[in-house]
């Protein structure tokens, strides 16, 4: 069976097939179903880049439910507010949100919501089938939440029909196939990444790639023994590659920038990219507001900035 997903820990590279992928999601529903959730209902979902993230959120949306991402750093206060404006019925997390605010949350909302650990509500169920449940492109998919650190969070609704558009209007511009294995660092939470580092490739029948851990060690290594073909990242993902001996061994990969040079990564402004990335030169390319912004493939090379004129590809 074909991967869609691997995480690389320790002991290597997991394993989670398609078929998997979609056992799993269908087990998530039905415990979902089984908690009360329906049609309509928000489920908050918060956990580090995993391969559960992914199942669990596809396990939401096929139960006609609409995800709440939330930052796993978010702190205890204003992951709250998120979770009453949100009127979530249920929060799923991982063992970091447990171990950074778990305590003061369960105090404040076990009343209002219940609370599931992610990898036991994504986890294999024999026999499990998921409800029935007609989804309908103008459906809530997500719903994205400021942080509300300041006062009243606001949220975004995205539908299916969003995300489904925002898809096939990349896909022509990264033609990824069956062959390319995408890593991802960036937060799932974040809509740029659960577009183009999630969505995007997995339709596109593209393997995605996970870390344990995001240093540069691991980064390294993601890319080496993941024999990664593609990436999305911004500025401090790059100069943390470029801080790495032997980055030059790592020329082939496609990689995509978005938002300004300055570090802060997430323009509002960036137009959408006109170049897609070439193997056969000694430069990776992003993106960058309608920029072309050349990243040498050589560690010795320190700037990240654009330099002089454009090179014919």
């Amino acid at each position: 069976h074909a991967l869609a997903f691997q995480r690389l820990e320790d002991e290597g590279l997991t394993r989670v097939t398609h078929v998997d992928v979609q056992r799993r999601a269908n087990a998530t529903s039905a415990r979902l179903a089984a908690l009360g959730v329906k049609k309509g209902d928000r489920v908050v979902l918060s956990a580090q880049n995993h391969p559960d993230w992914a199942i669990a959120y596809f396990g939401i949306v096929r139960l006609g439910a609409t995800a709440v991402p939330v930052d796993p750093a978010l702190e205890a206060q204003p992951f709250e507010n998120v979770i009453r404006e949100s009127e979530a019925r249920v929060l799923v997390w991982d063992a970091h949100v447990e171990k950074h605010a778990g305590a003061l949350l369960r105090d404040r909302v076990s009343d209002v919501a219940t609370i599931v650990d992610l990898h036991e509500l994504t986890a294999e169920l024999e026999g499990a089938v998921a409800p029935d449940v007609e989804v309908l492109p103008d459906d809530v998919a997500s719903l994205i939440f400021t942080s509300g650190t300041t006062g009243k969070p606001k949220g975004v609704r995205l539908s299916h029909g969003n995300f489904t558009a925002m898809a096939a209007s990349l896909a022509p511009l990264f033609p990824l196939t069956h062959r390319d294995r995408i890593l991802s660092v960036l937060p799932l939470h974040h809509t740029f990444e659960f577009s183009c580092g999630l969505l995007l490739p997995y339709s596109r029948g593209a393997r995605v790639i996970y870390l344990d851990e995001l240093n540069g060690d691991k980064l390294t290594r993601g890319l080496k023994e993941g024999r990664v073909t593609g990436m999305v990242g911004v500025p401090a993902v790059w100069q943390l590659l470029e801080r790495r001996r032997g980055v030059h061994e790592l020329h082939t990969v496609e990689a995509v920038e978005y938002g300004e040079g300055s570090g802060h990564g997430y323009s509002r402004q960036a137009r959408q990219p006109t170049l897609t990335a070439s193997r056969r030169r000694r430069h990776r390319w992003s993106w960058s507001a309608g920029r072309r912004v050349p990243i040498p493939a050589s560690s010795s090379d320190s700037s990240l900035r654009s330099k002089g004129s454009r090179p014919s590809l």
